[in-house]
């Protein structure tokens, strides 16, 4: 009975979260609806009628973990919104969705999510890197919500290896000390860095092993300073990080 008494006080512990404590927020925008499958759940506003693809998103789910050769024993919590308003009215962040680092929970404004799916467990699992690898494995493992049932990444339905091709040639793609700051990966087009970083990211863990790749994101930190990650690079993977952006710029070039 004790057990149970803990559990149903997680559940509402959880409930509560998502719904913010803020007074101010209308009982129509509350996430007061809730509901669990196996691997998720789920917090929803009354006044949403657009259904989540719960079918999608734990198959999605289980590639993934096979995917990232985790395990993962706690559910994800998926905050869902019916828009960008609704979501910045009820978190105070704008855009699309966000993950709450280091945890398993995320907000999101689709019936289906990928890319935050993503962050949540690979800062909570893994690490937090700084964000040409951050938003680089979340866009390598993104899988396309259109392919399904296969689970081919991409960005926005597009092959990131294209897009980088493509950006390439025209030269759109930013140089890479400016993709190493904290600050400046930020000010360039997301249309734009965030295919490349999910290209570069996928180049090196088909090139040079998941494991590495995951070795080098426990080292890290998001606020490193371009030195650090230099040095964190070389240390995992033997080479510096310029030959092998150039690698990869010769395999996308070719692509």
């Amino acid at each position: 009975m004790k057990d149970c008494k803990i559990l149903i006080l997680i559940f509402t512990c959880l409930i509560y979260s998502c719904k913010k404590d803020n007074p101010a927020i209308s009982e129509v925008d509350r996430l007061s609806e809730t509901f669990s499958t196996k691997h998720f759940d789920y917090f929803y506003s009354k006044s949403d009628n657009i259904i989540i693809d719960t079918v999608w998103q734990e198959a999605y789910y289980q590639w993934l973990i096979s995917q990232l050769n985790i395990t993962l024993n706690e559910k994800l919590q998926y905050c869902k919104y019916r828009d960008k308003e609704h979501l910045m009215r009820v978190t105070g962040h704008n855009g699309n969705g966000y993950a709450e680092v280091g945890t398993l929970k995320f907000h999101t404004i689709w019936q289906a999510e990928n890319h935050e799916c993503v962050h949540s467990i690979v800062t909570k699992l893994i690490g937090h890197p700084p964000a040409l690898f951050n938003e680089g494995i979340a866009v390598a493992y993104q899988a396309n919500y259109f392919g399904y049932p296969e689970f081919i990444p991409g960005w926005n339905n597009q092959d990131f290896n294209t897009l980088s091709k493509a950006f390439k040639q025209n030269g759109s793609i930013p140089e890479l000390d400016k993709l190493l700051g904290t600050n400046s990966y930020w000010d360039y087009d997301s249309n734009i860095t965030y295919p490349i970083s999910g290209s570069f990211v996928r180049y090196m863990i088909n090139h040079y092993s998941l494991e590495k790749m995951k070795a080098f994101i426990t080292i890290c930190d998001f606020n490193d300073s371009k030195a650090k990650i230099h040095n964190d690079f070389f240390t995992t993977y033997g080479i510096t990080i310029e030959n092998a952006w150039s690698e990869w710029e010769n395999f996308i070039s070719s692509y």
